[in-house]
């Protein structure tokens, strides 16, 4: 069966939402075209907003399309569109069984067609790390569309042990948070949560650039940053890595700046992302090597949709940014800001997160909350900072310790 008969069968079956309900777990949206892939959407969303919704003619679907959800396509894509659904509408609905078979089908044609794009990049470009691309697409592949049986998990000690392990690949730089999460591994999805001026940006910078952090450990780091330029976020990780203030390097440490930057510089990409959808970070990380994506805000990504209040547009946004950890096999860290209801307060927890009722705390992983005490009440609060793991599926180790911030450096330790 072609590869458009494939997409037409399965978009067919989802018009009705106890099939939709059934499969869109198994389902990885990159497998449709765009054009196919926002039909999809489409009906995601006419599901989501309309509870009491049991299936989706062809009429509604073209005016859940056009009029509500996208309603800026150009006439070639309201053309093609247009096809689509008159195609799907010749479909005959499949049964289950071809629907299963079709998803696999689906999902090997495109991670064999993503196989070769890499194959042919290192073709054309040889380096010493192509085969750890390699290497890292086929740990990525979910086995559950290639491999039509199913495997009880091992019961050997041992293994489970060293895939425990394996989990906490990414190790955290503060001995206290080290040791309550025993690290932090690929697919989980982590937000940091704080008031401003707090130091949320200078929290991840610190992760990340300062003694033994993801970059010191040689693991690829892609920031998007829409909380400040860029520019500045980068001169804050110069400070973070070298332990220098800014006047220092330009005043005389630059040569040793750009001697310690130029270790863990191949390792870190920063970018501006004002204007920047779930859907640009999720193409990216599908053609970039990345191990750890930073998103700083994450509440300021846009997503496709209707939403009748703020919170449902941001228990989407946090729904993707899991995804998009599961999908690429990386670690996702999302910045958060906590509600007026944590100012002040040295213990802030996922109760405190702005415009959220339970969505956006509930696809977290591990979620840190930041805080700092009223000035007036404790003269030490402005360099120290509260750190609360108010949920961790990793462990369950609910830790609170104390750090202190150095905000010239950007860099947090411990306080002793």
């Amino acid at each position: 069966m072609e590869q458009g008969n494939l997409r037409l069968y399965l978009l067919r079956v989802l018009l009705t939402r106890d099939r939709f309900d059934k499969f869109k777990t198994q389902i990885d949206e990159s497998v449709f075209q765009s054009g196919a892939r926002d039909l999809y959407k489409t009906i995601g969303y006419v599901y989501r907003d309309n509870p009491n919704t049991d299936s989706i003619n062809f009429s509604d679907l073209k005016l859940a399309y056009f009029n509500t959800y996208f309603p800026n396509h150009s006439f070639a894509s309201q053309k093609n569109i247009h096809e689509i659904i008159d195609n799907i509408e010749n479909q005959e609905p499949p049964t289950d069984e071809v629907v299963e078979t079709a998803i696999k089908s689906m999902y090997r044609i495109k991670k064999a067609d993503e196989l070769a794009r890499i194959c042919l990049d290192i073709s054309n470009n040889p380096s010493d790390n192509g085969f750890n691309k390699v290497e890292k697409f086929l740990n990525s592949v979910d086995e559950a569309h290639v491999e039509q049986k199913n495997e009880a998990v091992t019961k050997d000690v041992d293994k489970i042990l060293e895939a425990l392990q394996e989990q906490g690949e990414f190790k955290f730089n503060l001995p206290s948070l080290q040791s309550a999460t025993n690290g932090i591994g690929r697919g989980n999805f982590m937000v940091i949560i704080a008031r401003p001026e707090t130091g949320k940006t200078a929290f991840w910078v610190s992760l990340v650039a300062s003694t033994k952090g993801f970059a010191w450990q040689k693991k690829k780091v892609s920031i998007f940053a829409n909380e400040e330029p860029a520019i500045r976020t980068q001169m804050r990780l110069l400070n973070a890595c070298t332990g220098l203030q800014r006047g220092s390097i330009l005043n005389g440490s630059r040569d040793l700046t750009k001697k310690v930057w130029g270790e863990i510089n191949p390792y870190i990409e920063n970018f501006d992302c004002v204007g920047k959808t779930m859907e640009d970070l999720n193409e990216y990380c599908a053609n970039n090597d990345v191990d750890i994506l930073i998103i700083d805000q994450l509440d300021k990504i846009n997503v496709t949709g209707k939403f009748n209040a703020t919170h449902e547009k941001l228990r989407e946004v946090y729904t993707q940014a899991r995804e998009l950890a599961k999908r690429h096999n990386i670690l996702v860290i999302g910045m958060s800001q906590a509600s007026a209801e944590a100012q002040g307060r040295s213990r802030v927890t996922f109760s405190t997160m702005e415009n959220s009722k339970t969505g956006k705390a509930a696809e977290a992983d591990l979620i840190l909350g930041l805080g700092k005490e009223d000035e007036e009440e404790n003269f030490m609060s402005d360099c120290t900072r509260f750190v609360t793991l108010s949920k961790n599926k990793l462990t369950g180790d609910h830790a609170e310790f104390e750090v202190v911030l150095v905000p010239t450096t950007s860099r947090f330790a411990e306080r002793k």
